[in-house]
């Protein structure tokens, strides 16, 4: 069974008193043998030397064999031997296997110890990160490497290797892990974008969720299994793909606020007011805006009511909308989609559409209809007009008539609702202030949705004070 082995090993053997080390070595694990002991594997990075290292403190009269696997003849092969002192070094060695016996010749019955291990020279680097794909959908870079990225390092466990049947592979990968930095943020505006590609993939990276929308330079890292880190950075890549992003703002109280995407339109009152931005857009210059009416129709027809285009990247774009013969600035009740497609001249389109924009029936509540004010110059309820907060803004037009206790008519008007500024307690015609007492109002009207509001609800007394 192969595995990869990410073992650290602390190289202080438990069954014996001499021990084994690579000096200067960058990285050291056990393979996993099938049975019996592992083997140590020491690992130099690039152009250091090599060597092993073993001591025998307990004496200082050992004696010190050395062997070498040939993997082709199956043997081990004498590589060096030396005896007197404490320790042995074997310098400047090759990659491959190798086992050291060690004698305590001072005392014969003193158990022999012998290691196995593995050496090896990791000189893994990133050669070149060429652009496999660029275009509207999105990036590709493929990363070469050397070694590429289907090497391994073979390490065959010496027990099973020199005794038939012959095994004991394993397989210990190249790769443990990949980063990429671009140089700027490559999502500018955008929410919650893919970023996977930038850990996930050993050989290439592709982004296209949403593709880069920024002129960048990437950034990679690769550690390999043995820790050691190339690095590579691209020069700036240009970024190809637009991106369209739709800004709602809503008129409240003649200023304009940012009516968001809850959970992807708006809803309000007629006239409902809202000027779209494309500002957030990013990688384009030009921008066509479409809405349509009756988004929210089982069967899926949809009318347009209003189109308009622009290269203007800061344009604030107000709906023009027909109803009745006139064109007004504001929804009246109903159900609109709002899309906006943005292009640029690496021929690249994308939209981003508002799903919907509801704008409520029309309402006229007759508890917003007050039955006292006291007009007499001090700024508080000088004024009869509509309970603030509960104004009828959904009205198309109103008609107030108010009459005196005779039946004689004191004040009339009719006209759009939201132009009403109420009675100020006047004689029309003359401006001369009415007595006080009681006075008869008659409210009627029509809701941007042609529903009339005519009924005895919204007739009653009212007093005026003094």
């Amino acid at each position: 069974m192969q595995k990869i082995i990410t073992i650290l090993l602390l190289c202080v053997p438990t069954l014996a008193w001499a021990q084994l080390s690579a000096p200067g070595a960058n990285y050291q694990m056990l393979t996993t043998a099938l049975t019996g002991n592992e083997d140590y594997i020491f690992v130099f990075y690039d152009n250091a030397t090599m060597s092993l290292k073993v001591e025998q403190p307990d004496s200082a009269n050992a004696e010190f064999i050395w062997k070498k696997l040939n993997i082709s003849a199956r043997t081990l092969d004498l590589h060096h031997q030396e005896s007197g002192g404490s320790f042995s070094i074997i310098p400047n060695i090759e990659e491959g296997g190798y086992q050291v016996t060690v004698r305590n010749l001072d005392n014969l019955t003193a158990p022999v110890d012998t290691f196995t291990t593995w050496v090896f020279r990791d000189t893994f680097r990133i050669d070149e990160i060429r652009v496999y794909m660029n275009d509207c959908e999105g990036l590709q870079l493929n990363i070469h490497t050397t070694p590429s990225f289907g090497a391994s390092y073979i390490v065959y466990h010496f027990q099973q290797f020199l005794t038939p049947p012959h095994g004991g592979e394993s397989i210990i990968r190249q790769i443990r892990s990949v980063q990429w930095t671009p140089s700027v943020d490559i999502y500018p505006n955008v929410n919650n974008p893919n970023t996977s590609w930038q850990t996930r993939n050993l050989s290439f990276a592709y982004i296209d969720a949403p593709p880069p929308l920024r002129d960048a330079a990437y950034h990679l890292e690769i550690i390999d299994v043995f820790g050691k880190s190339a690095t590579y950075t691209t020069p700036v890549i240009n970024a190809i793909a637009a991106k369209a992003i739709i800004t709602i703002e809503e008129k409240i109280n003649d200023n304009w606020q940012n009516a968001g995407r809850p959970p992807d339109g708006a809803k309000g009152e007629a006239l409902y007011e809202l000027r779209f931005k494309h500002d957030r857009s990013v990688n384009a210059n030009r921008y066509e805006w479409t809405g349509f009416a009756n988004a929210r129709q089982s069967n899926g027809d949809r009318t347009v009511v209003w189109t308009e285009s622009t290269s203007n990247a800061n344009a604030e774009v107000k709906p023009q909308m027909p109803y009745n013969g006139k064109i007004y600035e504001g929804y009246t009740p109903g159900s609109y989609q709002v899309r906006l497609t943005v292009s640029n001249n690496n021929g690249c389109v994308d939209t981003d559409t508002v799903k919907y924009i509801v704008v409520e029936p029309s309402k006229f509540d007759a508890d917003a209809i007050p039955n006292a004010f006291t007009p007499n110059g001090d700024n508080q309820n000088d004024i009869f007009t509509f309970v603030r907060g509960r104004e009828p803004k959904s009205m198309e037009y109103i008609n107030v008539y108010i009459y005196n206790r005779s039946g004689g008519m004191v004040y009339r008007y009719e006209g759009r609702s939201d132009a009403w500024e109420g009675w100020d307690g006047r004689m029309m015609g003359t401006g001369s202030n009415v007595a006080e007492g009681v006075y008869y109002y008659i409210i009627s009207g029509k809701g941007w949705d042609d529903i009339e509001y005519n009924t005895k609800e919204y007739s009653g007394y009212l007093h005026l004070f003094r």
